[in-house]
C-alpha cells in the first residue's frame, strides 16, 4: 500500500497537480488576507463600528470593488482545491461584498441593510478562514 501511495505522490508531482493545487491555495489565502485587511482597516471586526466605513465610503467602495474583482477570479482558481467547498464560499463572500458596495452607494439602503451585510460578510469570512486552516499544502 505504501508503494501505491508513493507512486501516486510521485505521479502528481511529475504532472504538476501538486504545484497547481499549492499555487491555488496560496492565491486564495492571499485573497482572504486582503479581505481580512479590509475588515480590520474599516473597523468591521468590531460589531459597533459603522461610523468609519460611512465616513470613508469612497475608499471603501474602491476597496470593495477590488476585492470583488479578484474574488471572481478566485472562484475559478479555487476550483483546483478539491477538498472543501471553497469556490462556493468565495462566491458567497463576493455576493456579500457586492451587496455592501451597493448599500454604500445608495444612502437610503445604508441604515437598514449595511449592518446586516457586514455581519454576513464577517460570518462568511470566518467560515472561509476555518476551511482554509483545515486545508494543507501538498
Amino acid at each position: 500500500m505504501k508503494r501505491i501511495k508513493a507512486f501516486w505522490a510521485a505521479l502528481k508531482r511529475l504532472t504538476g497537480v501538486t504545484t497547481r493545487y499549492n499555487q491555488a491555495l496560496r492565491e486564495v489565502n492571499d485573497w482572504a488576507d486582503m479581505l481580512n485587511r479590509f475588515i480590520k482597516t474599516y473597523g468591521l471586526d468590531k460589531k459597533a463600528g459603522l461610523e468609519y466605513i460611512l465616513e470613508n465610503s469612497g475608499d471603501a467602495k474602491f476597496d470593495l470593488t477590488s476585492i470583488a474583482t479578484k474574488g471572481r477570479i478566485m472562484i475559478v482558481t479555487a476550483g483546483k482545491i478539491k477538498k472543501k467547498q471553497v469556490p462556493s464560499m468565495i462566491a458567497g463572500i463576493v455576493d456579500s461584498v457586492e451587496g455592501i458596495r451597493r448599500y454604500l452607494i445608495n444612502p437610503a439602503l445604508q441604515k437598514e441593510r449595511l449592518s446586516q451585510g457586514l455581519s454576513s460578510l464577517r460570518s462568511k469570512t470566518e467560515e472561509l478562514k476555518k476551511a482554509l486552516a483545515e486545508i494543507g499544502y501538498l
